[in-house]
């Protein structure tokens, strides 16, 4: 089937089938999603292998300048370490020195005070014996130099109690100024407090008053109010002639101005009284 036979020959003409040779510049321009196979496997170029260098490990030569930093830090190690054993010995023989030493000052000491004892005891009996020989003028010599003796001591006695005087006032003195500077800065920086207790203070001594009217500083009005809102009968006035941290207590039964700065002086002036 599909053959065609020798009688039909005649009536067709048969010619051989060639085949198109396909060139590469049309096979690019048609674009039909098709890629020929010799765009998919293009021959790579053969990688050629690299030989890496041939390794040669030479020795380590040690520089001149570091031998030589060495050798100095080796010569120094050994030479402080040869100053730490003379010291170590040093040591031990300064120790055994301070004992020897500490031994002959007791020894020393011991006959220094044997010596003296048996000094003073020979010159009584020298004393003794001259004056039972008629030496009184060489005795009352040593009588007038130990009352002498006695007056220096005297004269000492009583420049160092003078001594202990102007310190004990140079003491209060500095008390009392250290005190001034306290309370110059509590009446800087806390003049309301300062007020409420001494208002207390006052208040107290007027027991017997009914009515109490309390004068202080308008800077400590406040304070002064809030630390005195549980006594019912004290009527607060601010007043700006009343010094901060003072107070003005008037009262049916009397009046009483307290000025803390007024008090300081009348204590220091007492002190100073009796000095």
């Amino acid at each position: 089937m599909g053959v065609i036979r020798d009688d039909d020959k005649n009536r067709h003409v048969i010619t051989s089938f060639v085949f198109r040779e396909l060139d590469k510049k049309d096979v690019v321009q048609e674009d039909d999603g098709f890629t020929p196979m010799f765009h998919q496997q293009q021959a790579q170029p053969e990688e050629k292998p690299v030989t890496p260098p041939p390794t040669t490990i030479e020795p380590i030569i040690p520089q001149p300048h570091i031998v030589e930093h060495r050798e100095e830090i080796e010569k120094r190690d050994k030479m402080i370490e040869s100053l730490l054993e003379k010291t170590d010995l040093l040591s031990q023989e300064l120790i055994k020195v301070q004992a020897k030493l500490t031994n002959q000052e007791s020894l020393f000491r011991d006959e220094m005070s044997k010596a003296k004892d048996e000094a003073f005891h020979r010159g009584v009996q020298e004393g003794l014996t001259q004056a039972k020989l008629g030496h009184e003028a060489e005795y009352r010599e040593k009588i007038h130099q130990l009352e002498d003796s006695i007056k220096k001591l005297e004269t000492l006695s009583v420049q160092f109690e003078s001594m202990i005087k102007n310190l004990e006032k140079e003491l209060i003195h500095t008390s009392i100024a250290i005190a001034k500077e306290v309370i110059d800065s509590e009446i800087a920086y806390n003049s309301g407090q300062v007020a409420i207790n001494l208002a207390k203070s006052l208040i107290s001594k007027l027991e017997e008053a009914s009515e109490i009217e309390l004068r202080v500083n308008m800077q400590d009005y406040e304070s002064v109010k809030v630390g005195l809102s549980d006594l019912q009968h004290v009527k607060i006035v601010p007043d700006s002639a009343v010094t901060r941290g003072g107070v003005i207590v008037t009262s049916d039964v009397g009046s009483i101005e307290g000025n803390i700065m007024e008090r300081y002086k009348k204590i220091k002036d007492d002190i100073f009284s009796k000095i």
